[in-house]
């Protein structure tokens, strides 16, 4: 029977990512309890610090950087909380236990045929119907169970200027609206799947319109 893995990223920007597609999927997970609902609304505020920590450790002053390994450690503790609950609230559901966001074991009965991390999608960007708007579109990967999709304005070269625009089962005619006119935006991102985080792609950029 599958298990929530309760392994988490030690870099932190990975952990940082994770956490948010747990957030996001956990936002449409069918089960509940008071002991869950209190530890998913305190999990926004744990990603937010560990975030702002990281950034300030930059400095390499010893105290920012003790204050980001504080946060880094609360944030996997609230995921381990998160995860059990998950796991006795779906009591072996395994549709229940994909929707939540986390990381599943292995069926010990069937051997994976493919352990490699899945392939980076081939992302286009177009033109939307409406103006300072953009749509992107993907082939799915086979074994992929969502996509990860990071928007930036900035240098498309630098993985920093990235930020999360969304998480989605399908990459077909997404809609990234209210873009500004004359402005090169720039799109990556990554499929998720039972073998965790697939390879990043390479940046594919358009300019609004």
């Amino acid at each position: 029977m599958a298990k929530v893995l309760t392994s988490f990223p030690n870099k932190i920007p990975d952990l940082i990512t994770q956490a948010r597609l747990i957030k996001t999927s956990m936002a449409s997970f069918k089960g509940s309890s008071p002991e869950l609902t209190t530890a998913l609304a305190a999990l926004p505020g744990a990603i937010d610090l560990l975030q702002t920590t990281f950034e300030e450790a930059k400095s390499r002053d010893s105290g920012k950087v003790a204050l980001q390994a504080q946060a880094k450690k609360a944030l996997k503790k609230l995921l381990v909380k998160i995860a059990k609950l998950v796991e006795v609230i779906s009591d072996g559901d395994l549709e229940m236990l994909r929707s939540s966001g986390f990381p599943l074991s292995k069926d010990k009965s069937a051997r994976p045929k493919n352990t490699s991390p899945l392939p980076a999608p081939d992302f286009s960007l177009s033109h939307g119907a409406l103006g300072s708007s953009l749509n992107l579109n993907a082939k799915h990967v086979p074994g992929a169970a969502s996509y990860l999709v990071f928007l930036t304005d900035g240098d498309p070269s630098n993985a920093e200027n990235y930020k999360l625009f969304g998480v989605f089962a399908w990459c077909t005619n997404v809609l990234i609206p209210g873009l500004t006119a004359g402005q090169k935006y720039s799109i990556i991102g990554q499929c998720v799947g039972f073998n965790g985080m697939g390879v990043m792609s390479a940046p594919c950029t358009l300019m609004s319109l």
